[in-house]
């Protein structure tokens, strides 16, 4: 069906992002840190656009999951089990892994370590145990956002909420650009503006791939 086939291509799209930014930090990333014995046939300097690829696909995915769901905690239930337990295991190995190897530059104590397990840690600037799982918050971010218009009964009148978004991170842009003004660090970070652009790509491609009169 065309929906199974929607689902299998956002699937190679997700493999495509993800093999990029590890082409990248295997690549490119790893040079700029450590710098390699012998220097790679290939880099990928580029790959880490792939993770504006991810956050394009949970806009387009997280919209589409909240017009099937029937009630808000099977949302937040489907989330949960998708994010957190894999989450929680790589911090207790990385955790584990960087005390064993002596890693200084790399560990943390195990109280950052304990804060790190809500996902949010970053909105109090606690340090991560890895500095990779960054997207994470994010996304959960993104993720309580939709679910906030879902409950205020917006999903299919999202597009002032988004226009406001977009104005926003635009004048945050203005103001350090031409003004040298640095507005609030942490309205940007609660409303991830410097990734807010990617979100709602996804959700307006979503918008017409599935309403396309109503977008």
């Amino acid at each position: 069906s065309v929906q199974t086939r929607r689902l299998v291509e956002l699937d190679a799209l997700r493999g495509i992002a993800a093999i990029l930014v590890m082409l990248f930090h295997y690549t490119t990333r790893y040079e700029q840190l450590y710098g390699h014995e012998v220097a790679p046939s290939v880099t990928v300097p580029w790959g880490h656009y792939g993770v504006n690829l991810f956050f394009m696909i949970s806009g387009f995915v997280i919209f589409m999951t909240l017009h099937r769901v029937k009630r808000p905690l099977d949302f937040i239930v489907s989330r949960f089990s998708r994010l957190f337990p894999a989450f929680w295991a790589a911090i207790a190995v990385t955790f584990l892994l960087t005390h064993a190897l002596e890693l200084p530059e790399k560990a943390v104590s195990a109280g950052t370590a304990a804060m790190n397990l809500f996902m949010i840690h970053g909105l109090f600037k606690i340090p991560h145990v890895d500095g990779v799982y960054w997207t994470l918050e994010i996304e959960l971010i993104f993720y309580g956002m939709a679910l906030l218009l879902y409950l205020a009964g917006r999903l299919d009148r999202v597009h002032a909420a988004l226009l406001a978004l977009l104005v926003l991170r635009l004048s945050y842009f203005l103001a350090e650009k031409f003004a040298g003004i640095e507005l609030s660090w942490t309205l940007s970070h609660i409303l991830i503006l410097p990734y807010i652009a990617w979100f709602v790509c996804g959700i307006m491609i979503y918008r017409l791939v599935t309403f396309p009169k109503e977008s």
